[in-house]
């Protein structure tokens, strides 16, 4: 294996540019970590635009989220009473993978231990949504914070719906990465089949 090595570079950037950023840099980490954040900075934009994106995820389906509300430890304990912090209802957790053909969501199913790959390719998907409905509610069954990302897609026939939370691998909270990964999808979507929008932001109930 080919080990990556370190490059020296030189760019041209504005005067008042630079100096507000190494203000910044020096009062927040110092003189001697300017070149160290300006590598973060860069690594952070190659895996904006890079594909596939890879997030952290907690997912259920609708069936799983009807089954977790009758568990008071579940649903009240555990998702209501943790938020923002904690963790929202959910089956399963792993990564969301956002590939141009689809989503693969992989991860450990919490109930049995089990490891369990859901791929949905994207002429399965038939609707993209991004907010609460009526089997996971806004107030009742989370603090309200951050919407779920709700996609349904068809499988061997019937349509399932899916509730996820995705975050950065770094960040704290569940539900952050929602909103970004929504639009992803839903501009592919639109933009192969040329169709109606297939979804939208839904603040309620």
């Amino acid at each position: 294996m080919v080990e990556s090595g370190k490059i020296k570079t030189t760019i041209t950037i504005d005067e008042d540019v630079w100096r507000k950023f190494t203000l910044i840099v020096v009062e927040e980490y110092g003189y001697r970590k300017k070149n160290q954040v300006i590598e973060r900075l860069i690594k952070e934009f190659i895996r904006e635009h890079e594909w596939p994106k890879v997030y952290d995820a907690l997912w259920a389906f609708e069936e799983d989220i009807e089954e977790l509300k009758k568990d008071f430890k579940e649903h009240i304990l555990m998702a209501h009473l943790s938020q923002p912090l904690g963790k929202p209802l959910h089956r399963y957790i792993g990564k969301i993978v956002v590939e141009e053909e689809g989503i693969i969501l992989s991860g450990k199913d919490k109930k049995t231990g089990e490891r369990r790959e859901i791929p949905i390719p994207r002429e399965m998907i038939r609707e993209i949504f991004l907010g609460w409905d009526d089997v996971l509610r806004r107030w009742r069954d989370t603090r309200a914070w951050i919407p779920p990302l709700r996609i349904r897609f068809e499988e061997e026939g019937k349509h399932r719906t899916l509730y996820i939370y995705a975050k950065k691998e770094e960040g704290r909270v569940y539900g952050r990465e929602n909103r970004r990964i929504f639009e992803e999808i839903k501009a592919q979507l639109e933009g192969c089949r040329g169709r109606r929008p297939l979804g939208d932001y839904e603040d309620s109930p």
